[in-house]
């Protein structure tokens, strides 16, 4: 599918972010482009919408034997689920997992399978999600703390708060952060956090986002959505969220309600930036509550 162009924005100089229009409309992923030194895709996006990333990249004057690295942050389908299509393009490129996703590279099908389960109609229009080929399995990589990016400093750095094969990237000041957090979704004005279930595990979430806090970085992408210039702030606001939605779980877990009755109570705040499509942003977010309340409820029965 190309139809649709993917939207580009520049974010600083040879760093570019690129929105694949999934669903046709912008506001549902970011995907990142980095040109020096090295040539990196942070994350490939779903197949739906391979064509439309490969083709933003070549308006870019990047063929695809100039690719050096395929970053892929975590194997969710929204994130990864053109991996085949990307790295047939891409056919130098490294591709960069964790060791924990290499499984799923090969043999995506409960991956995709947990995805089409919970979105509704959407799971029919994210396309399909095709194991890697055997012959670019020896350009998969899932051993590296680092990139070897010459006077740029790189390191890798395990997040798996939100899923526990999640892993990040850091250059030099700035930290492509995937799912570390998200600033999309809110209730009542607090960010909600990436829960979704089965992955999420909250005391190693708030320890990536303490990790992300002592970086003391100048710029923090993340895939839903957006680059930002005050990390800091951003950072520090999800971990207060945390404590806010942790407080508000509590207290009408207190009442009586069941977890899918505290979600229904809280979605009634929901709000969103940059908006999508209601329908799914209700489906996303209450999945996110789920995950998170079921982590609560994890926390306190460990501590009785």
């Amino acid at each position: 599918m190309v139809g649709l162009e993917a939207k580009i924005e520049e974010i600083s100089d040879g760093v570019y972010m690129i929105d694949p229009c999934l669903f046709d409309s912008m506001g549902y992923i970011a995907l990142y482009f980095i040109t020096q030194p090295k040539r990196i895709l942070f994350d490939v996006g779903p197949s739906v919408t391979a064509e439309r990333v490969i083709h933003a990249i070549e308006g870019l004057g990047y063929k695809g034997e100039q690719i050096d690295y395929l970053f892929v942050s975590h194997v969710h389908v929204e994130h990864s689920g053109g991996i085949s299509k990307i790295a047939s393009w891409a056919s130098n490129a490294k591709i960069i997992v964790s060791p924990a996703s290499v499984r799923h590279l090969t043999d995506p099908s409960k991956m995709y399978q947990a995805y089409t389960s919970s979105y509704g109609r959407f799971a029919s229009l994210i396309g399909d999600y095709q194991p890697l080929s055997q012959s670019s399995m020896p350009r998969v990589v899932s051993t590296l703390s680092e990139l070897p990016l010459g006077d740029r400093r790189s390191r890798i750095i395990q997040c798996v708060g939100h899923a526990h094969h999640q892993v990040c990237l850091q250059l030099d000041g700035s930290l492509l952060g995937a799912d570390i957090l998200s600033t999309q979704f809110r209730i009542n004005d607090q960010l909600l956090p990436t829960s979704t279930p089965p992955s999420f595990n909250y005391p190693k979430y708030t320890e990536d986002l303490d990790t992300a806090l002592a970086l003391n970085l100048d710029r923090l992408m993340v895939s839903h959505y957006g680059a930002f210039d005050n990390p800091t702030e951003i950072i520090t606001k999800a971990l207060d969220s945390l404590k806010w939605l942790r407080h508000q779980v509590e207290s009408l877990l207190k009442e009586g309600l069941l977890a899918d009755e505290v979600a229904d109570t809280l979605l009634k705040g929901l709000n969103c930036t940059p908006p999508v499509d209601n329908e799914y942003a209700q489906i996303k977010a209450k999945l996110s509550l789920i995950g998170f309340i079921n982590g609560v409820i994890k926390v306190r029965s460990e501590k009785v």
